[in-house]
């Protein structure tokens, strides 16, 4: 089960959460993190910038000019 704000759904097509949380398999550690650095960086190169500078801009106005918040749970049904 994949639940995500539109944050991420803004950055990544949910086939594509899909996919990669298939590909990396039930024994990914967190896969909700690692779906939400990826779309972090999808965030940066879409804004011309590194994920570090990303993640540098200031709270508030200029980090919500290039992200909206992300929230993202990923749970397996076994």
């Amino acid at each position: 089960i994949l639940l995500g704000s539109d944050g991420l759904f803004e950055l990544v097509s949910s086939d594509l959460c899909v996919h990669l949380i298939d590909q990396w398999g039930c024994d990914e550690p967190d896969p909700a993190s690692r779906l939400g650095q990826f779309a972090l960086n999808v965030a940066a190169m879409r804004n011309g910038m590194t994920l570090e500078a990303l993640l540098a801009l200031e709270k508030g106005g200029p980090l919500r000019a290039c992200v909206d918040d992300i929230s993202i749970i990923v749970h397996w049904l076994v």
